[in-house]
């Protein structure tokens, strides 16, 4: 296995316990021929935790009615989308399988379920749901995260009948925003895409308009 603090940054979350990180990127065809505990139970916690993430998220941020949340939920949490996220954030290349079940050959469920397993053990070792939600909202497509950018628009609209303004620039890890009203510097975040600092500069500007 190569080294966890390569799977740490890429996830944005540093572990107090990496056994549990380890465990999470430790399939059952691994266990198998090595002995050890597969990724199958923090999968199991961990699905739980990310229904929970993606219902809020879209409870809070939209206002559609039950059936269409069950939907939207159901879309979000499937198979594909959280195998995108695995795949685009390069995690297979770290997943500890048997000499039968290679890396190329693992299976779409398989690739989907350690998403599960990373937020089960984020979970576990953090006590907390906050982590669990920036790793969801931050690599997961469609996944309930708060629009802060829209947010910010509708009361930009409503007070100055302006717009903001964002400034982005690439950094060594990414991108890094400044959000402007009306030429004055508001907020400003950073990202891995240039979309995610935008958003994170737009909730500082948020979050100091409403104190």
């Amino acid at each position: 296995m190569r080294d966890l603090s390569e799977v740490e940054s890429k996830i944005g979350y540093a572990f107090r316990d990496r056994s549990l990180l380890e465990t999470a990127l430790t399939h059952a065809s691994y266990v198998n021929e090595h002995g050890g505990e597969s990724y199958e139970r923090l999968e199991f916690l961990g699905d739980s935790v990310l229904n929970f993430v993606v219902a809020e998220a879209l409870y809070r941020n939209t206002g559609d009615d039950e059936g269409k949340l069950t939907v939207l939920r159901a879309r979000t949490v499937s198979k594909e989308p959280l195998s995108i996220a695995v795949q685009k954030l390069g995690l297979t290349a770290y997943l500890r399988t048997g000499a039968g079940a290679g890396n190329d050959t693992v299976s779409e469920k398989a690739v989907s379920d350690l998403f599960e397993a990373i937020v089960g053990a984020i979970y576990v070792d953090s006590g907390s749901l906050e982590p669990c939600k920036r790793f969801v909202f931050a690599h997961l497509e469609g996944g309930g995260r708060p629009d802060y950018k829209t947010q910010l628009q509708v009361l930009v609209q409503k007070r100055y009948k302006s717009v903001p303004v964002y400034e982005s620039e690439a950094t060594e890890h990414g991108f890094r925003s400044v959000v402007l009203i009306e030429g004055q510097s508001c907020g400003a975040g950073e990202g891995a895409r240039k979309k995610d600092a935008e958003q994170a500069a737009a909730r500082q500007a948020l979050g100091r308009w409403q104190k």
